[in-house]
């Protein structure tokens, strides 16, 4: 694992770059050899769909949508248009 973790100069933050993913698909190696593809290797943190929980929550409780929009943008400090977004998909 020595070439994992590769540092930009213009940028301060280390990004996961896993080494020899492709390759080992490519010579149809046994897939648990397969090293995993950066987009595999981070899972999705489950309180990002939090605001569409409390959307469709609320919308089930009969609040209006300024309700719901206000809501919204004060407790997980979203824009007006995220807030709508969020509104409109949970509809």
């Amino acid at each position: 694992m020595g070439k994992t973790y590769r540092a930009y100069p213009d940028d301060n933050c280390i990004i996961r770059k896993p080494k020899g993913h492709k390759q080992a698909i490519i010579n149809n190696a046994r897939k648990k050899a397969i090293p995993p593809s950066a987009w595999d290797d981070l899972p999705h943190n489950p309180e990002c769909y939090l605001p569409f929980h409390i959307a469709s929550r609320m919308i089930d409780n009969g609040f209006d949508d300024n309700t719901i929009i206000k809501k919204l943008k004060i407790k997980y400090k979203l824009t007006q248009r995220q807030a709508e977004e969020v509104l409109n998909s949970c509809k």
